[in-house]
């Protein structure tokens, strides 16, 4: 909500701000249909509703002031017929445009465009009696879309004229449209906005980075020079002769370059300049630069919401296993399972609030609300981003225990300070098979249902029967569980990190014996706690320790762990024996060992850990046939 008039409806030139006229202005804060509007729609359709909690199951709205919305998914059903909402139009006042030359919509809007829904601007100069588009919506997955700006200058000079929000359902059973903050204004005769910084964040010195962005114009006069300065500490200002129509837009890349050291951080400020500008505030925009020691391997994360009773689900199931096998050492993908047997609520919930239906799902947790099938196309567009460090995950477990460690270490490229990053882990099962009908499949894909071609996944889902028995289901990619939380363990990273150090952290978790550990794998992600997106990720097969017996005649602990130079092994023997200790890589080669003969009491060896290279070893103790088996990190 951005109120700028206390009275409800539309006010004619009522008030002015930084030099523009507003016309009409409308939060919806009043809960109902404005004094003055329409809403016009088919019969049987609800129209337009009004409130702070209009979503429904599959279209979510995201938190929100009162707003107005048109919701097919909450009043329509499978025949598609009950909420004809192909015409919900909300229509604002008559307008009084005669004495303005130029004229801006501003709105907020939610909108997604699933399920077939179509979102447009509508404007009449005859009552109602025929429309003309002026805008059609692109669709933006899980959150609101501020500040859209519609150029309605073609009909300034009207007497009569009246602007529409319609929601088209094109026939299906869709999703809906949300608008607030309608703002219809003559807007100041100058005004230049810096909307954007576009340059990367994160570069490999030594270089030199272009300052780049995009400037808008806001004014109702064309821009035809700009002085645009970044600032290090010193001013670069450069003049631009440019041409830039009313709500127009310039791309613009600055003529000085940014020197970029190896581990040297830059504060970058970028100032736009217009003379007689009616509106500075929005003239500035900073965006730091980090000069990074080397080029972190960046992975993506997937992560799709899914579930057994998901008829469209298949689909998702094709996609992530197509993934897998095409990008398998860059692409991490979980699947993350709603309302059926392996769903893991913590997980479900969090998925659940980025996307507005299922399958769809979340790459990064930076593009939301993502189709399957375009899973690739984002991977493509986050595969090129530069990540701050590089990613490490190790696993292991205690078979007899069935105890797990999982070990996430960041290396960072850079320094930084200030920061909230987060390190985290997921728990992964594949082959994951069921008898219970939790774990049949429903299928729309199968010639019994809509009868649509889909192979992949082991399945030729149009050949399938629906539901796909549980007998003949295997699932993939499952998430079984969350280490550190959706939002990344608090702490796990300092506020302040140096190029060329470490971060790790460990966590423990105990595998279910429902779950197999030999189809475990586990995923190490580096979050930002500021922005909730995933920097950086690795993903590794679980280690599968030695069995320890259960009842051991010897104690046994390791430290320091992590180790540099030197680690101690510390038995304390409860009953004399032969002691064997060896050393065996995460790869599974034998390292070292060696026969202590018999011993009893407290004994303390040391591990050199300048001979050994970086990484992960389990150290075996055997006293007289029993066994335990430690997990050591040698860092250097």
């Amino acid at each position: 909500m951005k109120k700028l008039l206390l009275s409800v409806g539309c006010v004619l030139a009522a008030s002015v701000s930084f030099g523009q006229t507003t016309i009409l202005n409308e939060d919806f804060e009043g809960g109902a249909l404005p004094s003055g509007w329409q809403n016009t729609h088919s019969s049987p359709s609800v129209g337009w509703e009004f409130g702070n909690a209009l979503g429904s199951t599959y279209w979510a709205v995201p938190t929100h002031t009162k707003y107005a919305a048109s919701n097919d998914d909450a009043h329509d059903n499978s025949s598609m017929t009950a909420n004809v909402a192909d015409k919900d139009r909300l229509v604002t006042t008559s307008l009084d445009l005669s004495a303005f030359s130029v004229v801006f919509l501003k709105y907020d809007a939610y909108f997604n465009g699933t399920y077939g829904s179509v979102a447009t601007v509508e404007v009449s100069t005859n009552g109602g009696t025929s429309w003309t588009t002026v805008s059609t919506l692109t669709g933006v997955d899980g959150a609101w879309q501020e500040d859209l700006v519609v150029n309605l200058s073609a009909y300034a000079g009207n007497a009569n004229v009246l602007v529409a929000f319609r929601h088209n359902d094109s026939g299906q059973w869709a999703s809906g449209f949300a608008v607030d903050n309608v703002n219809i204004y003559s807007p100041a005769a100058n005004d230049v906005a810096l909307t954007d910084l576009s340059y990367t964040q994160y570069v490999v010195g030594p270089s030199n980075l272009s300052i780049t962005g995009t400037i808008t114009n806001l004014g109702s006069n064309t821009i035809t020079s700009v002085d645009i300065d970044w600032n290090d500490g010193s001013a670069h200002n450069q003049t631009f002769s440019v041409s830039i129509p009313p709500l127009g837009t310039y791309n613009f890349t600055h003529g000085t370059q940014l020197a970029v050291a190896a581990g040297t951080n830059y504060n970058i400020t970028v100032t736009v300049t217009l003379g007689g500008d009616a509106n500075t505030a929005d003239n500035t925009m900073g965006r730091n630069v980090y000069g990074l020691t080397f080029l972190p391997t960046k992975r993506v994360v997937g992560e799709e919401g899914t579930g057994t009773w998901c008829g469209w689900c298949p689909r998702g199931a094709v996609f992530m296993d197509q993934m897998a096998t095409t990008y398998p050492n860059t692409w991490v993908g979980v699947a993350v399972h709603n309302s059926d047997p392996m769903t893991v609520t913590a997980y479900d919930n969090a998925i659940g609030a980025l996307i507005s239906g299922y399958p769809s799902g979340v790459v990064d947790r930076d593009l939301l609300d993502v189709d399957p099938s375009d899973f690739p196309t984002a991977y493509s567009q986050l595969i090129t981003k530069v990540a701050p460090a590089n990613i490490g995950v190790t696993s292991d477990i205690n078979l007899v225990t069935r105890a797990m460690t999982v070990t996430v270490t960041a290396d960072w490229a850079g320094s930084f300070t200030g920061i909230d990053y987060r390190l985290a882990a997921i728990v992964i099962e594949d082959n994951v098979h069921g008898t219970t009908s939790g774990y049949n499949q429903t299928n729309y894909y199968s010639s019994t249902s809509q009868n649509l071609p889909l192979n992949g996944a082991g399945h030729n889902w149009q050949t399938e029967p629906n539901p796909v028995p549980a007998a003949n289901m295997e699932y993939d990619h499952v998430g079984r569980a969350l280490l550190g939380g959706f939002a990344g363990q608090a702490g796990s990273v300092p506020s302040s990190v140096t190029a060329g150090s470490s971060t790790s952290y460990t966590f423990n978790h105990t595998l279910p014996t429902t779950q197999n550990e030999n189809n475990i794998k586990v995923a190490g992600i580096l979050i930002d706690n500021a922005t909730g997106k995933i920097l950086n990720a690795a993903e590794a097969d679980l280690v599968l320790g030695i069995a320890e017996d259960a009842a051991p005649n010897f104690d046994m602990n390791i430290f320091p762990n992590p180790a540099n130079d030197f680690a101690a092994i510390k038995l304390n023997i409860l009953e004399a024996g032969e002691v064997n200790i060896s050393i065996v890589s995460v790869t599974g080669a034998l390292v070292s060992s060696f026969n202590y003969g018999t011993l009893s009491g407290e004994n303390t060896f040391m591990i050199d850990g300048n001979r050994l290279d970086a990484g992960i070893y389990f150290v075996n103790v055997n006293v007289n046939g029993s066994v335990i088996s430690k997990k050591v990190v040698i860092t250097h």
